[in-house]
């Protein structure tokens, strides 16, 4: 279950949340870690993703590894918080 918690910021009640910052970029937030996600507002409800900006979590936890299978669950977290505000994702 979503709930949105703050004008551009939707929770889980499954423990992340997704924040988006304006026309570009997304903090993802997963208990204590957070990161920076690279993204566009395009046409619409539509947000270009740029996956390759997965890669690391912000400070103190840019130790913590992200598996390929990590990448793809934030990947999945973020769509579905973005379907609950009636927003889709073109991955690249």
């Amino acid at each position: 279950m979503f709930i949105r918690s703050g004008v551009n910021k939707i929770e889980s009640d499954t423990g992340f949340s997704v924040e988006i910052l304006g026309l570009t970029g997304m903090t993802y937030t997963e208990g204590v870690r957070s990161m920076f996600v690279d993204s566009e507002l395009l046409s619409g409800n539509e947000i270009q993703l740029f996956s390759h900006s997965i890669k690391n979590w912000d400070p103190p936890n840019q130790e913590d590894p992200i598996s390929p299978a990590i990448k793809a669950q934030i990947i999945d977290n973020i769509r579905s918080a973005l379907g609950f505000d009636n927003k889709t994702i073109v991955v690249d």
